[in-house]
C-alpha cells in the first residue's frame, strides 16, 4: 500500500495530540497545512516510507516520535536519521513489553492477528499466502515481525511455522528473525502450559483465523 503524504500529516497530527491524551477529530482538509514551508517533510517521509516498502510501519514510526518527544514535535524529525534509532529501540521495547504478563502476551496475539486479517482482507490473500508472501525476497510476515506491525508472539499459535520460516532465505531469517528458534519455544511453551492462554496453541484457532479470511474473500 502507498502511503500519501496527507495520510503522514493526518497521523502525526493524532498522534502528537495523543501523546499527551488529547483525541482530535481526523483532518479533512489538507490545505492549510500545503501551504506551509513544512510540508516538505510530509512529502519526503511519505517518500521514505514508500522506499522502503514495507520495513518501516508509519503510524507506530510517528507514534514513536511523538512518544519519545512527549508529544508535539517538528515535521523535520520524520526525516532526520536519529528518528529511525528511535523507533528501533521503541519497536524493540513493545516487543519486549508484549512479554511481561499474561495479558500483554494476550492481548498482543489479538492486536496481532486483527492487523494479519486487515491486511489479507485489503490485500486479497489467505493468510497461509501471507506467510509464504514474497518469501524468495524480504517475506512480507518478517517484514511485519521487524516493523512493529505484528508481535513475535504470533508464531506461537501457528503449528507450521518453522517449516515456513525455515522455508525464507537463512540471509533473510538472519537479518530480520534470528531469534526465531529461541522466541518460538519460549512463546509456545508459554501458551501450551498457561490454561489461559492454551486456547491459542490450539490449531483450531489458527484455522478459525484462516477461515474467516477466507469467507471474506469470496
Amino acid at each position: 500500500m502507498t502511503v500519501s503524504p496527507e495520510t503522514i500529516y493526518e497521523v502525526w497530527h493524532e498522534e502528537t495530540f495523543k501523546a499527551k491524551g488529547i483525541n482530535v477529530r481526523k483532518v479533512k482538509n489538507f490545505d492549510k497545512a500545503k501551504e506551509k514551508d513544512d510540508w516538505k517533510c510530509f512529502v519526503l517521509c511519505a517518500d521514505m516510507i514508500n522506499r522502503n516498502n514495507g520495513t518501516i510501519d508509519y503510524k507506530t514510526y510517528i507514534q514513536a516520535l511523538a512518544k519519545f518527544h512527549k508529544g508535539w514535535f517538528q515535521p523535520q524529525l520524520l526525516i532526520n536519521h536519529s528518528s529511525i534509532r528511535i523507533y528501533t529501540s521503541y519497536v524493540q521495547d513493545l516487543e519486549s513489553e508484549s512479554r511481561n504478563s499474561i495479558e500483554s502476551i494476550k492481548s498482543s496475539i489479538e492486536n496481532s492477528y486483527k492487523f494479519i486479517i486487515k491486511y489479507c482482507i485489503e490485500n486479497k490473500m489467505s493468510i497461509n499466502q501471507y506467510l509464504n508472501h514474497d518469501k524468495e525476497l524480504i517475506p512480507t510476515f518478517l517484514k511485519h515481525v521487524n516493523n512493529g506491525s505484528i508481535s513475535k508472539n504470533v508464531i506461537g499459535t501457528i503449528s507450521n511455522i518453522t517449516i515456513i520460516i525455515n522455508s525464507y532465505p537463512q540471509d533473510v531469517i538472519n537479518d530480520y528473525f534470528i531469534d526465531f528458534e529461541e522466541v518460538y519455544k519460549q512463546i509456545r511453551s508459554t501458551l501450551v502450559t498457561n490454561n489461559k492462554l492454551r486456547y491459542l496453541s490450539n490449531e483450531k484457532f489458527f484455522k478459525n483465523m484462516e477461515e474467516y479470511v477466507r469467507s471474506k474473500l469470496k
